[in-house]
């Protein structure tokens, strides 16, 4: 049961990142560029999210660990133009793989390949549902995200799959069409204010969303134009974030009489940049690093516990998806 509360999974940091923002440049060269979303009918393109979390928990010798979690998760975006002027993005998963190196040892899973003689059949039960399955994202003529999908049906496929699992315990939060909604439909906006932007121009957003057990998160982004320049003959336009991530005031509390975890405490700080392709109108590569702490008393009498995360997140999008050796396939 406070397995659940312990190591709670951060994916929520990939919130840092704009993840598939597009850009439109006239004038790169002159230093002004329009921040704006260029959706193109029928494009599709590979999305490789790669998130390392050196997680190490202290205050309570019976539950301390240190330990490496690694996941990397592969999708294909594409988008359609409809009759009705909106716009629909689809991004099908294709890959996912979870590797923990801790104390205890080793256990992962890919499911580009799962008959690895090292593989963990109880998280491949976790990942393998997740393939080929989609979420979707509808926008309308103003770039504005009008309706998102598919996370919660997935959680439910992997939950009726899995039945109880502590990896899942760990996971399944994150699971959830609102918080789906900012990662893959409304944070990519962020990045691009729709309009004329020059090397030094900033702007800010803030989201917040249910954590489950965690409490709701306010996760408040600071964007700055840092370069614009030419690589390759090829306009490049480099953003520089920051990301303050923190908890509300209104996490669950145990009614009168009944005993339960007091509400967390989550404080973090992130720095990122994204690298925008004016030409292709995309981003090709984005990352992050940042540092969280999370205390918390996981149950009544319980000593307060210190759980330290420090991540590093990357997310590339090419034409074709990478084989084995690293290279893009085909």
């Amino acid at each position: 049961m406070h397995n659940k509360l312990l190591i709670p999974r951060m994916g929520l940091v990939m919130l840092l990142m704009p993840l598939l923002g597009l850009l439109t440049s006239d004038n790169a060269e002159g230093k002004t560029i329009i921040l704006k979303r260029n959706f193109v009918d029928g494009r599709t393109f590979y999305i490789e999210k790669t998130d390392t979390r050196n997680v190490k928990i202290t205050g309570m010798p019976m539950f301390d660990k240190d330990e490496k979690v690694t996941e990397i998760l592969g999708a294909w975006s594409r988008t359609t133009k409809n009759s009705d002027g909106t716009i629909t993005v689809k991004v099908t998963f294709d890959r996912a793989a979870r590797k923990i190196e801790s104390e205890e040892g080793l256990m992962e899973f890919d499911t580009d390949n799962p008959n690895n003689e090292e593989a963990a059949p109880q998280i491949g039960a976790i990942l393998q549902p997740m393939i080929g399955e989609s979420i979707t994202m509808t926008y309308n003529d103003a770039n504005e995200l009008t309706s998102f999908s598919g996370m919660e049906a997935l959680r439910d496929k992997i939950t009726k799959a899995v039945g109880w699992s502590m990896h899942w315990e760990q996971m399944k939060d994150e699971f959830n069409d609102e918080q789906g909604k900012i990662q893959w439909g409304e944070l990519p906006l962020a990045a691009l204010p729709n309009r004329n932007a020059v090397v030094g121009d900033t702007w800010a957003k803030s989201y917040s969303f249910d954590a489950g057990h965690m409490g709701t998160i306010i996760t408040d982004h600071h964007f700055t134009v840092s370069d614009i320049k030419t690589q390759q003959d090829r306009p490049i336009v480099e953003i520089a974030s920051k990301v303050k991530l923190h908890t509300a005031e209104n996490a669950p509390k145990p009614a009168e009489g009944e005993q339960g975890p007091t509400p967390p405490t989550i404080n973090g700080t992130f720095t990122g940049s994204s690298v925008f392709d004016a030409v292709r109108g995309m981003i090709v590569k984005a990352q992050a690093q940042g540092h969280t702490v999370i205390t918390m008393v996981p149950f009544p009498g319980a000593g307060t516990m210190k759980i330290d995360i420090n991540s590093q997140n990357t997310i590339i999008v090419t034409d074709k998806k990478k084989d084995k050796s690293g290279k893009q396939a085909g």
